[in-house]
């Protein structure tokens, strides 16, 4: 795509490539209106002696500070995917690394692999901290038991910020 154009492209199993294209920014529409944003507050600054910023979104009256949380602080709902032997020992030992780390699973599938022996899992946990789950990724890595990258996405629900 060029210009103003933006797309992405989703491979989804029943209806095969997907192309979704619309008006983005660009680099020079969003360079104007930044500079638009600048010229907006320099003027309130120099009319008014000080910002009220409504071309940014709100009312300075209206903007409180707020605490940024470190990420591994930040707690969520997780998407894992986990390459694993297809034994009875892996399936524990993968439920133990989530116990030890306090992570509860909501939901888990299991799907062929490619390798032969081998499966895989995708897991949906209930909210943990992005600590919690690096921690039992990194666990979960240094098993005989797993294989290759183990996939993961945090689950945001935004409804409930």
């Amino acid at each position: 795509v060029d210009g103003v154009l933006n797309a992405v492209m989703v491979q989804a199993s029943g209806v095969g490539e997907l192309m979704l294209i619309g008006p983005g920014a660009g680099s020079r529409p969003t360079a104007s209106a930044v500079c638009a944003d600048i010229i907006a507050v320099a003027r309130e600054l120099l009319v008014n002696g000080k910002v009220d910023a409504r071309s940014l979104g709100l009312p300075c009256d209206q903007v409180s500070a707020c605490n940024i949380k470190a990420i591994d602080d930040v707690a969520s709902a997780w998407y894992l995917s986990i390459e694993h032997d297809d034994s009875a020992e892996a399936l524990r030992v993968l439920e133990q690394a989530f116990i030890d780390g306090g992570i509860e699973i909501t939901s888990a599938t299991r799907h062929d692999s490619q390798s032969a022996g081998r499966r895989y899992s995708v897991l949906v946990t209930k909210p943990a901290t992005t600590a919690c789950i690096e921690a039992a990724v990194s666990s979960l890595t240094k098993l005989e038991a797993t294989h290759g990258r183990i996939s993961r996405l945090r689950i945001e629900a935004f409804n409930d910020a």
